[in-house]
């Protein structure tokens, strides 16, 4: 979803009052499916039980999904359990994790834990659906109205709806979204309320402003199918080997007024956020040189990209700003000069941190909709293996560090970094 397409639902989107009709057909999905989780530590939280089609639609993967802050890594060792009632039973069921495969993002606030067939009787609490041919994360957009389904700290089962208020797919795929949540209630299905499947997470309450917060489940969940599963013990938090460092920034600049404080500010910014992953070197006439490190789990790992922006007159505003890689790199929203599609980072709200943050995970995450490598787009669509080939021969030959610390000390800078 690009943000710019993100569009106002018309007049018949707004919420849907609930009828006592509509209330027993949502209460009956949450009898089976709404779980009230226990763990060890005295957090409590809401979970739900769902199933997804594969993408092969050859058979359903079925999983417990909550929030990382219910659930985190620490929860996730071959001996951890999960206690979870089921419709305000005061018996409790239990989960071990064994041999799972689990998923846990503080990014995006997820934890997907993989079920097993018939174990203790879990078949017969899958109520909840979710589309991953992406037919209702499509049907994602402002205003649209949603049911979010809880099970908070009061013990009683029920409904709220509301509509989507805001979008942000810079900062953790985001919803805002106004609908009335009891306290505890993070962990719930957000539901579209036209089919009634899931399209997202309920994170909690955001407290400078009278909205709360959900995340878009299509991301974590394509991570998930995409077989960027992970046993506990092998689960490990990203972290990049670039550190962000300001130490001998050279900063000159042709700008005057707004744009020369905003751009000052930006990058200021940037190194006091200390982000991992990426360095900005040097900003000369208008010109910001940096490196980005591959993310790690993709074609791209091990890779160091140098980058340069080209920062236009009249910045923010409009179209004032180019992303070039300087490393030779192959990807279909990237042409042979080395231009990034403005597409990924034209929005004027963006701050360099972040539009950097975006280019990593674009990296991933190509827009097939947007291509400027034709051959890159071709094989990405139909033959990813080969895809994948490439994209590791080009990032072992001309994105290893060597390579890139000789090319950067024809600007008098070296990358650092963790120790």
């Amino acid at each position: 979803m690009n943000p710019n397409t993100i569009k106002e639902g018309y007049l018949e989107d707004f919420p849907i009052p609930i009828t006592s009709e509509s209330t027993e057909i949502i209460l009956s999905q949450m009898r089976k499916s709404i779980c009230k989780i226990y763990m060890d530590n005295g957090v409590k939280g809401t979970g739900f039980f769902c199933q997804v089609a594969y993408p092969d639609k050859n058979h359903l993967a079925k999983f417990l999904i909550t929030n990382n802050h219910i659930i985190d890594e620490s929860h996730l060792g071959k001996n951890s359990k999960i206690d979870f009632t089921i419709n305000n039973d005061k018996i409790r069921n239990k989960i071990i994790i064994g041999n799972r495969k689990v998923y846990t993002s503080k990014k995006y606030d997820t934890t997907i834990v993989e079920l097993f067939e018939g174990e203790n009787d879990i078949k017969d609490f899958m109520e909840l659906d979710f589309d991953m041919d992406g037919k209702d994360f499509n049907n994602i957009y402002i205003k649209k109205s949603i049911y979010i389904l809880q099970y908070p700290n009061n013990e009683k089962v029920s409904v709220s709806y509301g509509i989507i208020q805001s979008i942000d797919l810079v900062n953790n795929y985001n919803i805002l979204h106004l609908c009335s949540t009891d306290k505890g209630s993070s962990g719930s299905p957000i539901l579209n309320t036209s089919t009634n499947k899931i399209i997202g997470i309920h994170r909690g309450a955001v407290s400078h402003q009278n909205y709360n917060k959900g995340t878009i489940l299509f991301y974590p969940l394509k991570e998930f199918l995409s077989q960027k599963l992970k046993i506990k013990n092998e689960i490990k938090p990203v972290k990049f080997v670039l550190k962000n460092t300001m130490n001998d920034f050279v900063f000159q600049c042709s700008f005057g007024g707004y744009s020369l404080k905003r751009i000052q500010k930006e990058i200021t910014d940037s190194g006091k956020q200390q982000f991992e992953g990426y360095q900005l070197l040097k900003f000369i006439d208008n010109k910001l040189y940096g490196v980005l490190e591959g993310p790690p789990n993709t074609y791209f790992e091990k890779g160091f990209f140098q980058f340069v922006i080209i920062y236009e007159s009249g910045y923010p505003l409009g179209n004032s700003i180019k992303f070039y890689f300087q490393t030779k790199i192959f990807h279909p929203n990237v042409d042979e000069f080395g231009l990034v599609c403005e597409e990924m980072y034209v929005n004027p709200s963006l701050v360099v941190d972040k539009i950097i943050i975006t280019i990593q995970s674009m990296l991933d995450a190509p827009n097939i909709e947007e291509v400027l490598n034709e051959s890159a787009a071709k094989l990405y669509k139909e033959n990813i293996k080969e895809y994948e080939n490439i994209v590791r021969k080009y990032t072992s030959e001309y994105a290893n560090f060597e390579t890139i610390q000789k090319e950067l000390k024809k600007i008098n800078c070296k990358m650092e970094l963790n120790n």
